[in-house]
């Protein structure tokens, strides 16, 4: 796979069900990552993670990596603060009072988003998603890994998601496991650049494709020690992955007012 900035890494936040297990960096709870919008006079900045990561928690705990040290900001939310989409999408978006002269952040700017259709990305473009690994859980810092993969099928489908919405999806073949729900994808052009920062200033993109929300399953048979099938299955992880296009996230935004606490005043 070609190289892409390590800077990208730091879009991700964790997010925890409580305050001991963010401290601990314990297996529970999913990613979420930074998004940003322009609106008159300054700019605001939210953490987008799937509903069904925060939505039976009564305060969700967001996990910051702070600049110039290793100790982690813990953020305690309050799960009415989080705006969750309109039509029953896996999607809420937390509005984020962050200072970006103490957090490490990388933003996903509204205007990234990217529409589905054939200009630039399509079938067998390539994409990355970044998330948390619970397999390198106990860290002192967040350590955001990032999975390699490509878009397998250009049609957008649906699924009946857990909160009985027919989930719109692109399907990509990068493996995603529990952990990685609420991450964000991105699909790029990549580039032959070999140095930081060539990466940052070459090719097409990042664009923002969207936030995974699952892992497709494959049943496989069951078998016993003489290999012979015993009557059961068990749900493989098949190694495809369930994405929300990125443009539903704007469908949230769009009911978050624009003049609030979270309102900066020029864009960092």
């Amino acid at each position: 796979m070609p190289r892409i900035p390590k800077r990208w890494l730091q879009a991700a936040v964790f997010v925890y069900p409580n305050k001991a297990s963010a401290k601990s960096d314990l297996t529970g709870g999913g990613t979420g990552f930074f998004v940003a919008r322009q609106v008159d006079g300054g700019w605001q900045s939210f953490v987008v993670t799937n509903r069904h990561v925060i939505d039976k928690l009564d305060n969700p705990v967001i996990r910051l990596n702070q600049l110039g040290t290793a100790e982690p900001d813990i953020w305690v939310t309050n799960r009415s603060r989080w705006f969750d989409h309109p039509s029953g999408d896996d999607l809420s978006v937390y509005p984020l009072d962050m200072e970006v002269d103490i957090h490490r952040h990388v933003f996903f700017w509204e205007h990234a988003f990217y529409p589905i259709d054939d200009r630039h990305v399509g079938l067998g473009s390539e994409v990355v998603m970044i998330g948390r690994f619970v397999g390198l859980n106990r860290q002192p810092e967040i350590m955001p890994m990032a999975r390699f993969g490509c878009i397998a099928n250009p049609e957008v489908f649906r699924e009946t998601n857990s909160f009985g919405k027919p989930q719109e999806t692109i399907v990509v073949e990068c493996h995603s496991v529990p952990g990685f729900s609420g991450s964000p994808v991105l699909a790029y052009i990549p580039s032959n650049a070999t140095s930081e920062d060539a990466l940052e200033n070459s090719g097409v993109g990042p664009f923002l494709l969207g936030v995974v929300w699952k892992h497709f399953g494959n049943p496989e048979e069951v078998l016993d020690e003489k290999l012979s099938p015993i009557g059961a299955q068990i749900k493989g992880n098949s190694g495809f992955a369930g994405v929300i296009p990125a443009l539903k996230i704007s469908e949230i935004l769009q009911n978050i007012p624009e003049a609030a606490s979270y309102l900066f005043p020029s864009e960092p």
